[in-house]
């Protein structure tokens, strides 16, 4: 498994990646499918050099990301965290490579903070996270609706220079 610096070929595994989530759960809260476009609006939303593919050598099986928290300066030290692994890679570390990497990054880039912003119903990622040094921050409850049901998202944060967890 190589993790990697995102290329414009990776976009249609990649939207494939978060579409099955798009269709199958509330870990993607979009409602219809992204396509290359969307995935294109991500790589230039996300923070210089932090979208990252994981590649198996025949395809990419996984993604993430740090977009910045809030666009102002003084918020610059903190990064929202995204990612999404191919359900057949899920529980294999792919998700702990790609947080050591963005951690890295995060390191040399000076952000102190992660924010991970989590469908309130999606137990394994919030286990995850937890297990990752997370901690819960809030729950802004019924805020979105997907599949004719209300969306409520939890907040977690991870202090990278306590290093707590």
């Amino acid at each position: 498994m190589t993790i990697r610096p995102i290329e414009k070929s990776d976009y249609p595994d990649i939207a494939a990646i978060y579409n099955y989530y798009v269709e199958n759960s509330n870990a993607a809260f979009l409602e219809t499918n992204m396509d290359v476009e969307f995935v294109e609006s991500l790589h230039k939303a996300a923070l210089k050099n932090s979208f990252l593919v994981a590649d198996n050598e025949e395809k990419v099986v996984g993604f993430c990301l740090l977009k910045s928290f809030l666009p102002m300066e003084n918020f610059k030290r903190t990064a929202t965290i995204t990612y999404f692994i191919s359900l057949e890679y899920t529980r294999c570390g792919v998700g702990n490579l790609f947080l050591n990497e963005l951690l890295q990054y995060a390191n040399d880039n000076h952000i102190d903070n992660f924010i991970a912003e989590i469908a309130s119903d999606n137990i394994q990622s919030i286990t995850f996270h937890k297990k990752q040094g997370f901690q819960e921050c809030g729950t802004l409850n019924k805020v979105g609706f997907k599949k004719n049901k209300d969306l409520s998202i939890l907040y977690m944060q991870k202090d990278i220079k306590q290093g707590y967890g």
